[in-house]
């Protein structure tokens, strides 16, 4: 047997705990009976992937923000030069050569990663309720909860077609946009455009915020609805 180690990490994420907790304190003898079959299933390796996930994808933005910080900083150095190149139609180099390259790397991982975890989230809850309450839900089951909470989740459908567009067609790059009033916005390219006049050839950064902010507000109303439903199968079979 080859020898190895492996490597101790423990993904600081809270967001399965809730559900744990309310399961090992069941008096339903139905949900226990039910309960009792986890190891069975793949719940365990999902619990594993769900945490996992949350905490790339974490560990993702934080990246993004680190990097984007250092864009800004090195554009409010150089914003004389900035303004030669917008008047002349020029592209600026940017100082650090290699921090465009890390920010499109930190947009495409996290589009993989927000993609994945939604994913990974939607099998997690799928198997949830198919071992708990023997339902089967869909994506659609899954969207209709949101909307009913008054959640938007266009977000998803944004999501979904970047991610289809940078694996499989094409690569993002970067601009920045500038206001009348000064202000920098990130601008994700999805072709070698000249100029931003078509929206549909690029996103911006607060777009981008929308899909995180949606999928953390996702998050927090699942687990509620995840809750509501194990003290409405209680109060159906004691």
């Amino acid at each position: 047997m080859r020898r190895f180690f492996h490597i101790d990490y423990r993904p600081q994420i809270t967001w399965l705990y809730p559900i744990y907790n309310r399961l090992n304190r069941t008096n339903s003898s139905a949900l226990k009976a039910n309960h009792k079959r986890w190891e069975s299933t793949e719940l365990p390796e999902l619990s594993l992937a769900v945490a996992t996930k949350l905490v790339l994808l974490r560990t993702v933005v934080g990246r993004f923000n680190s990097d984007y910080q250092r864009l800004l900083q090195q554009i409010g150095e150089n914003e004389e030069q900035i303004e030669r190149n917008i008047k002349t139609g020029t592209v600026w180099t940017v100082p650090d050569e290699t921090l465009p390259f890390q920010l499109v790397a930190d947009i495409d991982a996290f589009i993989f990663e927000t993609r994945s975890a939604y994913e990974i989230l939607g099998k997690y809850i799928t198997a949830l309720f198919q071992l708990l309450f023997g339902r089967r839900l869909t994506e659609q089951d899954l969207k209709e909860v949101l909307q009913r909470s008054g959640l938007d989740h266009t977000w998803t459908f944004l999501l979904q077609e970047e991610r289809k567009l940078f694996f499989h067609n094409t690569a993002p790059w970067i601009a920045v946009a500038v206001s009348e009033s000064g202000k920098y916005e990130l601008i994700v390219l999805r072709r070698n455009a000249r100029t931003l006049d078509e929206p549909e050839d690029y996103a911006t950064l607060s777009q981008y915020n929308d899909i995180f902010n949606g999928f953390m507000a996702a998050l927090e109303r699942l687990q509620s609805h995840i809750l509501a439903e194990i003290e409405k199968f209680e109060r159906e079979n004691p």
